[in-house]
């Protein structure tokens, strides 16, 4: 795997042995349900529980409520409240529940605060203990999974950067790049160079003449029509002048720098016709590139804007688009 293309062959395998790996984490248990619904859920006694999360704070509450039912006045009126609480929470979770996928795991909590609130009063107290113990340790294991997948996700990243690394720091890594954009570019020359003749006729030869109600009026004189917003549009974004500049002339533009450099930085703000067009009126390379400590930054740019229109064609034509992964999620 000396050259950078073995290596990119084994970072693609990397990735997807690590992607498979986390692709079915184990049935949830307890996590899903402990960590989502109920966590989200106040405690129906208003306690504010032991420390160690919300669901620790809930189980907390739930077991000093009903402790405390020994205490007071009327044991009846008293139970009968407890009760009412509990039926109020279970509906809670219920709700939550139902916007979860199926699974029998995540009743686990909801099916023990009724077996609570079925309990006779002379048993209530009881039950709930063994309950709220339960619920404790299912808790504990589920904290304890949850801790040992993040460390596996974090020993995929790890890995993955590393051949990351190691691909891009091969010394062909640039020449098969450039040959890669090299082929792109082919594929995608003819419309690149019909987007080029679209965006041209919207720009005039002298557009830095003009203002944007020049714009609109030069527009008007000819049959047509700019809107204000397209006419201010045209005039504030310059990157869309180079359609109708030499590729020359723009070689030498001092672009990342100045009052306008946020119509070159904002690359997200164009669509895929305006990018193909400025991509194809675009020369291969920038002159004064090589200022000391900020050495290479046009050439990364075009690089840049090179990846954000290969995304934008993907997408056109439906293709599936590289998006972030989630180890967890």
């Amino acid at each position: 795997m000396g050259g950078a293309g073995g290596l990119a062959a084994a970072l693609a395998k990397r990735q997807a042995d690590c992607a498979d790996a986390v692709a079915a984490p184990p049935k949830p248990d307890m996590k899903s349900m402990l960590g989502g619904a109920l966590a989200k859920r106040p405690n129906p006694f208003g306690a504010s529980g032991p420390p160690g999360g919300p669901m620790s704070g809930a189980l907390g509450g739930l077991k000093g409520g009903l402790g405390g039912l020994k205490k007071g006045g009327g044991a009846e009126a008293t139970y009968e409240s407890a009760r009412k609480k509990i039926q109020k929470e279970i509906k809670a979770c219920q709700k939550e529940v139902a916007s979860l996928p199926p699974d029998q795991d995540f009743r686990i909590p909801i099916e023990a605060m009724q077996r609570v609130v079925d309990a006779p009063d002379t048993k209530m107290n009881q039950v709930a203990t063994m309950v709220i113990e339960s619920l404790e340790s299912k808790l504990q294991e589920t904290q304890t999974e949850l801790k040992g997948i993040k460390a596996k996700a974090q020993k995929f990243e790890d890995d993955i950067e590393l051949w990351r690394g190691r691909f891009t720091g091969a010394p062909e890594y640039n020449s098969v790049i450039a040959s890669r954009l090299a082929v792109w570019e082919q594929s995608e020359r003819e419309e690149n160079e019909m987007a080029l003749k679209i965006m041209r006729s919207y720009i005039p030869a002298n557009i830095s003449e003009l203002s944007a109600k020049d714009l609109r009026d030069a527009a008007e004189e000819y049959g047509s029509m700019f809107t204000v917003d397209l006419s201010e549009y045209i005039k504030t974004k310059r990157l869309l002048w180079w359609v109708i500049m030499h590729p020359e002339d723009i070689s030498k533009q001092n672009f990342l720098a100045g009052a306008h450099v946020g119509s070159f930085r904002d690359i997200g703000s164009y669509d895929v016709c305006e990018l193909r067009a400025v991509y194809a009126a675009m020369p291969q390379t920038f002159e004064m590139d090589n200022t000391p400590g900020k050495v290479g930054l046009k050439a990364a740019w075009r690089t840049g804007l090179a990846e954000r229109l290969k995304s934008l064609i993907q997408q056109q034509r439906q293709e599936t688009v590289p998006g972030g992964w989630d180890p967890i999620n």
